[in-house]
């Protein structure tokens, strides 16, 4: 999930889903990912670098597969012709 908007970072379950996100402390902010129950159980670890990048490294039968989540907005600029 990108452009999430939700306050500070943390690591939840809600119903049966695993939500990690990282954000900012005004809730302008933020990146996550939502984990089912299968691949919650092969999470190895996982680090909030910053309110717009994280990353989880998952536990695979063959090697780790990181997952790298980045959020960077848009600007509305004017091209030089």
């Amino acid at each position: 999930m990108s452009e999430l908007k939700w306050k500070d970072g943390g690591d939840f379950w809600s119903d049966n889903y695993r939500v990690i996100y990282s954000g900012d402390k005004n809730s302008n902010t933020g990146v996550g990912i939502i984990l089912t129950k299968e691949w919650e159980q092969r999470v190895k670890y996982y680090v909030l670098y910053k309110d717009r990048i994280m990353l989880i490294k998952l536990k695979t039968d063959e090697n780790d597969l990181g997952i790298i989540q980045t959020y960077m907005p848009i600007l509305a600029t004017k091209m030089k012709k």
